[in-house]
């Protein structure tokens, strides 16, 4: 699973890539502009994410708080960066997906970002924490991943 932090006012093409993690945070006073002149975050990014009445949340407000992104869908979680780093320390996120996370999201979006997370994913798939994860998950417990 790849991950984003969002804060401040990430641009469309900042939230677009964002946007394509399995599993996007974003500070409180985040606020993601989906619009910013003639650009715009796509509708299929959007619609990969379930986000209902894309084009009406663009004609209304084109730049959405953090809380209400949250209560949309747009993002999965609230997190300061301390709250973020704590998650880091206490194992909640797995390394393997942070490393790749960290690579993916630190690269403009272009059309080698495919084959780039598919390679991506391959190796988390390979890693031994992928147990661990699934097992949490039906666990219904936290996971308890290895140091990196």
């Amino acid at each position: 699973m790849f991950l984003a932090h969002l804060s401040g006012r990430p641009s469309p093409e900042s939230l677009e890539t964002a946007l394509r993690a399995g599993f996007v945070v974003a500070d409180p006073g985040c606020v993601l502009v989906l619009r910013d002149g003639d650009r715009a975050v796509s509708a299929a990014v959007a619609r990969a994410r379930g986000i209902l009445h894309f084009a009406y949340r663009l004609a209304i407000a084109p730049e959405v708080p953090a809380t209400t992104a949250f209560e949309e869908g747009w993002i999965d979680a609230i997190l300061t960066a301390a709250e973020l780093a704590s998650w880091e320390r206490e194992g909640k996120l797995s390394p393997a997906a942070l490393e790749a996370s960290s690579s993916l999201l630190s690269r403009p979006p272009g059309a080698a970002d495919l084959a780039l997370e598919r390679a991506h994913f391959a190796l988390i798939q390979a890693a031994p924490d992928k147990r661990e994860g699934i097992d949490a998950f039906f666990e219904k417990r936290p996971a308890r991943f290895s140091p990196s």
